[in-house]
């Protein structure tokens, strides 16, 4: 072999290392980039020349080249952002955006989307984010498609249908009693010593002593002064001395919801009438009821509830809220019976009556206030009336060979027959990894790492840059002899 041949096996080597601190000077200056994947330079040799002699056959060395420049796809850490909207894979998987003009499809570790003036959950270049889109029911739909997020969209009101009390009722209390004249009502209107009436059906009272004036069928009743009620307009109204919870024990308020979405607040009283034996009786303003007047209570429901000596509740009657219908000020309606009121759990103990748990099903309109994120990658909708509904869940996706994907720039990657076809999953399943919000995936690049190799890539240089300055001066030895 001629000595002119090492010039090329030096040159070999000044090639592979360029081209391995390239690859460094890549990784460096991508340090800070989100969800940045670092490559490294791998070599192999090249054969030169076969020399044949007594002992076989001998090969010399040609230099070396580059044989791959492949990807680290070690997951980075994950940092803390304030936006929503930002998201990192923690665990095996790629997000998939799509451009919207071409529907190519790239895949990336960088988690920075916004949601665009159009609604669409986009990255900086504008590419679309794809996951399954849920229906009106919340019922996941299995096929990939852009996320849009309708932010000037408003959610429908829900009527109130149910109501959930949890609540303990003082065990010690006694019946409240009533000194002056007892009023009865026999439409079953009555919380102990109170008359509360109900137009409908039409003022059927009795009284149950002898003291005061005696009114029944269906005319409006005289009151005597005593009782502390006055008439308005056909109303029955109470002094404060008189009012609903001088008779009872214990009372708290629900919001209902009419159909309309308004809110309505709904008096409910607690009366013991026995030992383990208490009423209950539901009343609201009528300002609230179309025709009423305010201050004026109607009674829209009553019941009992029945405790054993335990103090846990054994019986409830009967289950509906209100047992008339409601016509509300708004034209909304609210038929009868059509909330059912739920008191398990309750107890009567010897504790100080309190409400435990109030809840109820209804709610008012609302807009979009926010969106977020959870760990399944599922894309909620926060609404202003405090209801969240499911818009999407992200897809991810992994590949067979991963180091077979292509570099497309803006952490960008592309399928290839070497990465073999994208399998998709939602997070969490099939063994993909899970979602973390306001989060995102740091370059995976070792800065320290990266030093270390490219001090020793320099002395590679060097030595090569030596091999070549050495056959230089040989040659010129050689030039020299006389």
């Amino acid at each position: 072999m001629s000595i002119t041949g090492s010039f090329y096996t030096g040159l070999s080597g000044l090639n592979i290392h360029s081209t391995a601190m390239q690859v460094i000077g890549d990784n460096l200056a991508n340090i800070h980039t989100t969800g940045f994947k670092g490559s490294a330079a791998h070599f192999k040799d090249v054969l030169g020349a076969s020399l044949s002699g007594v002992s076989g056959s001998n090969q010399t060395g040609g230099g070396a080249e580059v044989a791959s420049v492949d990807p680290n796809f070690v997951q980075g850490s994950l940092e803390t952002t304030d936006i929503t909207t930002d998201v990192a894979v923690n665990g095996k998987g790629f997000f998939i955006v799509g451009e919207p003009i071409s529907n190519e499809v790239f895949y990336t570790r960088a988690g920075h989307f916004i949601i665009d003036n159009q609604g669409y959950y986009v990255n900086n270049q504008g590419y679309r984010v794809q996951g399954f889109l849920y229906d009106s029911s919340e019922n996941l739909i299995e096929s990939l498609s852009d996320i849009q997020i309708n932010q000037s969209s408003t959610i429908p009101p829900q009527v109130t249908s149910t109501v959930g009390m949890l609540l303990n009722l003082d065990a010690s209390a006694t019946a409240p009693t009533y000194s002056g004249t007892q009023w009865v009502a026999n439409t079953g209107y009555t919380l102990g010593a109170r008359v509360y009436p109900n137009p409908a059906n039409g003022y059927s009272y009795e009284a149950t002593t002898v003291t005061g004036t005696r009114t029944s069928g269906g005319t409006q009743p005289t009151w005597p002064t005593t009782i502390g009620a006055t008439v308005v307009d056909g109303e029955v109204t109470w002094t404060a001395r008189q009012g609903p919870s001088d008779i009872s024990n214990f009372s708290t308020m629900v919001n209902i919801y009419d159909t309309l979405g308004q809110s309505h607040p709904i008096q409910v009283y607690f009366r013991k009438t026995a030992a383990n034996n208490w009423a209950w009786d539901a009343l609201i303003d009528r300002g609230e009821v179309s025709g009423g007047i305010a201050g004026v209570y109607q009674q829209v429901g009553t019941g009992a509830l029945v405790f054993n000596t335990s103090g846990a509740l054994t019986s409830t009657t009967p289950t509906d809220l209100n047992t008339v219908a409601l016509t509300f000020t708004n034209g909304s309606t609210i038929a009868a019976n059509a909330m059912d009121i739920d008191f398990t759990g309750t107890t009567q103990y010897g504790l100080a009556s309190a409400i435990q748990r109030l809840v109820q099903d209804g709610y008012g309109a609302g807009t979009v206030s926010g969106v977020s994120i959870d760990e399944d990658g599922n894309i909620v909708a926060n609404y202003t009336n405090g209801t969240r509904q499911k818009n999407a869940r992200l897809a991810l996706a992994d590949f067979p060979n991963i180091t077979g994907l292509q570099r497309k720039g803006a952490t960008l990657f592309q399928a290839t027959t070497n990465s073999g076809a994208p399998l998709y999953n939602k997070p969490g399943d099939g063994g993909m990894g899970i979602v973390s919000s306001s989060a995102l995936e740091e370059s995976n690049v070792d800065l320290a790492g990266e030093i270390i190799k490219m001090i020793i890539i320099q002395r590679g240089y060097q030595v090569n840059s030596k091999v070549i300055s050495t056959t230089d001066e040989m040659l010129n030895t050689l030039i020299n002899i006389r």
